[in-house]
């Protein structure tokens, strides 16, 4: 298996996204059941901080990393299951298109 390159805060977002993705990338993907919905192959926004705070160099603090992952959310790598335009940990959310 060949090592993946060191994710940072300045790498391209599609590489961060790809990597969440993989399937051993340790981040909790699964359908879940939100307001008597399944929202299929989902994660929650806390899960996705502690990802990116775990696995991308350069975040100081978890309130740097919800930055990132609302930027993320409002260039459409993610996206929330009932179109909000802010991130929460709190919510859900599936790989953009």
């Amino acid at each position: 298996q060949e090592n993946e390159p060191n994710l940072t805060t300045n790498s391209e977002p599609g590489l961060i996204i790809r990597s969440m993705m993989a399937e051993n990338s340790g981040l909790d993907i699964r359908d879940r059941t939100w307001l008597k919905i399944t929202v299929p192959q989902s994660f929650l926004g806390v899960d996705l901080v502690d990802w990116l705070y775990t696995n991308v160099e350069g975040f100081t603090d978890r309130h740097q990393v919800k930055k990132f992952a609302d930027n993320m959310l409002k260039n459409g790598y993610i996206r929330h299951t009932v179109k909000k335009t802010s991130f929460s940990e709190q919510c859900c959310y599936i790989f953009g298109d």
